[in-house]
């Protein structure tokens, strides 16, 4: 049981209906390119609160990605980041915004591993592609 753990039932009452996707490749990636099958594990996350970063709170990322469309979801399954030092690639995110046509993909930024205090997680993600 977490510090705060009231707050583990918020992320229940504001989730996004049908939830969001998690697209986790285990291709590592070598001299820049990534390597392996390429085949993309998909992982459906039924319940995740998601929100639009904006303002102050871009602060968090690199500079880079402060102009890009961001958001900010909170969810009980683990969402990676890519780790320095080794070949590993950070996990995607489809989302379907309301009112959005199709699925935009977002790449993990930043995580915070908030378990022991509300019992979730909260990762920053970029969006891919075409803004």
């Amino acid at each position: 049981m977490g510090v705060l753990a009231g707050l583990e039932s918020v992320i229940d009452v504001f989730a996004h209906p049908g939830g969001i996707v998690i697209e986790r490749h285990t291709s590592t990636i070598v001299d820049g390119y990534p390597s392996g099958d390429g085949s993309p594990t998909l992982i459906p996350v039924p319940i995740a609160s998601v929100q639009i970063v904006e303002g102050r709170d871009l602060l968090v990322l690199e500079e880079g990605d402060r102009t890009k469309e961001v958001i900010r979801v909170s969810c009980k399954v683990v969402i990676r980041t890519a780790k320095a030092g080794t070949t590993e690639q950070a996990d995607i995110v489809r989302y379907i915004p309301g009112g959005e046509g199709g699925t935009i993909r977002y790449v993990t930024k930043k995580s915070e591993d908030l378990i022991s205090q509300s019992g979730h997680y909260t990762v920053w993600c970029v969006r891919l592609g075409e803004q």
